[in-house]
C-alpha cells in the first residue's frame, strides 16, 4: 500500500475529521480545496518522506476519499458531514506507559481489524498503564474486535491489575513496532475492551460532612 496514499486518507478521513479541528479548518477555510504544496509543509510524517507535490498528486490517482486537481489542489470527492462515532468506538485499558499508537496499531491488526484512529486518554500522573480509545471503520469491526476480548461489557479492574502486574518487568522499546506480539495471548484475555458508553464515568470526590457542621457564611467587606 502506497504510505503517500494511506497518511493522507487517513489525515482527510471521516474518522480522523470528526476528531481533528486543526484538518478540519484547513478544509472548511479553501473551500474543500487545499494546496498540496502547503499539505506537504504542515504535516510532519509527510515532510519527513521528502517528497514533491507531483509524486504526491500520483500517489492519489487511484484514491477513492481524495482527488487532486491541475492547480495541485487537494479536495475530498465527498464532502465531510460531522457525524458521531460513538457506536465503532472501542475503550481500552492496561497496556503499559510508553507504548506508542503504531505499537497498539500492529498489535490489532494481528489479532482482527485494524483501528482507523487510536486516541489516548489522559491518565493520572501516577498511573502505571495507559487508556485509549479505538475507533473502528464501522460497528461491525468494532463488534468483531470486541468478541476477539471475550465480549466484555464492563471494566474489570482485575484484569487491569494483571496487565500492570505483568508488564512491570517488560521493557517497551519505543522502536519496535511489533513490541506486543510476545504478549498476543496474555493481552487477548486481560485487556480491558469495552464499548466506549460502557465506561465507568469518573467520580467527582465531595468533601464529607460533619454532623452539626455549619457552614461559614460570607461576611461582605467593612465599610471604609
Amino acid at each position: 500500500m502506497n504510505p503517500i496514499k494511506s497518511l493522507l486518507e487517513f489525515y482527510f478521513g471521516d474518522v480522523n475529521l470528526s476528531r481533528d479541528t486543526f484538518t478540519l479548518q484547513m478544509l472548511k477555510m479553501n473551500n474543500n480545496k487545499v494546496p498540496l504544496q502547503q499539505i506537504n509543509n504542515t504535516f510532519p510524517k509527510l515532510k519527513a518522506m521528502s517528497v514533491s507535490v507531483e509524486q504526491i498528486k500520483a500517489a492519489l490517482a487511484d484514491s477513492n476519499v481524495l482527488a487532486v486537481d491541475e492547480q495541485m489542489n487537494l479536495s475530498r470527492k465527498t464532502l465531510f458531514v460531522e457525524r458521531d462515532f460513538q457506536a465503532q468506538t472501542l475503550y481500552c485499558r492496561g497496556l503499559p506507559k510508553g507504548i506508542r499508537v503504531d505499537q497498539i496499531m500492529n498489535f490489532f491488526a494481528q489479532i482482527g481489524p485494524k483501528p482507523e484512529l487510536v486516541s489516548f486518554h489522559k491518565n493520572l500522573k501516577n498511573a502505571s498503564f495507559v487508556s485509549f480509545e479505538a475507533i473502528f471503520k464501522s460497528v461491525e469491526e468494532a463488534e468483531q474486535m470486541r468478541t476477539v476480548f471475550g465480549s466484555q461489557i464492563v471494566e474489570d479492574e482485575m484484569k487491569c491489575d494483571a496487565c500492570v502486574e505483568h508488564f512491570k518487568s517488560v521493557e517497551i522499546d519505543p522502536l519496535n513496532p511489533k513490541v506486543l506480539d510476545e504478549h498476543k495471548d496474555f493481552l487477548v484475555q486481560n485487556l480491558v475492551v469495552i464499548q466506549i458508553e460502557h465506561r465507568a464515568k469518573p467520580v467527582e470526590k465531595q468533601k464529607p460532612k460533619v454532623q452539626g457542621e455549619k457552614q461559614e457564611k460570607k461576611r461582605a467587606p467593612d465599610m471604609v
